[in-house]
């Protein structure tokens, strides 16, 4: 009995060992989110006020939300601008919500200017991410295309290498830059000396 029982406590360790490798592992997960973590716009059954939803400011925050989803699902999730752009959009619906409330409460009063100004900071902050996104997606791009001419050229080096197996036989187009390189006054020097 001795021997199951000390079985049965391994069993039970294991599997809490186990159990706990397994949270561990899905919590360390990247957040591959969709949009569908969004609630997009101002749905009637959670926003039923239709002529507080209709007002311009918070149509502009709902096309504003819009385009930036847009740009966010065209994104990679595991991207640092995925990232960015995913927090951005759920302080968005934070700020939708508050403006509804905000206009429905004053709706009896008209809307308050502080509704326009909160939409202008909304599109500034906009341009901003749209211009952080398209900086980092043509420094992406660039880095991309550098990397893909290196193996090419990598490529090309090692087919010149298998068609000329010989030192005599090098193309000297497809040498290492140092060996290219002019010689400078000093090099020349040294070697006259």
């Amino acid at each position: 009995m001795d021997d199951l029982t000390t079985l049965l406590n391994l069993g039970g360790i294991a599997a809490i060992a186990l159990g706990a490798v397994a949270f561990l592992w899905r919590v360390s997960q990247p957040r591959t989110t969709q949009h569908a973590d969004f609630v997009l716009g101002y749905p009637a059954d959670q926003f039923p006020a239709h002529d507080v939803v209709g007002t311009p400011a918070l149509q502009a925050l709902t096309e504003t939300q819009a385009r930036l989803l847009s740009i966010y699902t065209g994104l990679s999730p595991a991207t640092e601008t995925a990232n960015v752009l995913y927090s951005f959009l759920h302080e968005l619906r934070a700020i939708m919500d508050l403006a509804y409330r905000v206009a429905l409460v004053t709706r009896a009063y008209g809307q308050p200017t502080q509704l326009d100004q909160l939409v202008r900071e909304v599109q500034a902050i906009e341009k901003e991410l749209a211009d952080y996104v398209i900086e980092r997606l043509l420094a992406y791009e660039a880095d991309s295309q550098m990397d893909l001419l290196t193996r090419r050229l990598a490529a090309l080096q090692q087919c010149a290498r298998d068609l000329i197996p010989t030192a005599e036989g090098q193309v000297p187009l497809l040498h290492d830059e140092a060996a290219a390189r002019p010689t400078t006054a000093l090099s020349t020097r040294a070697r006259s000396s």
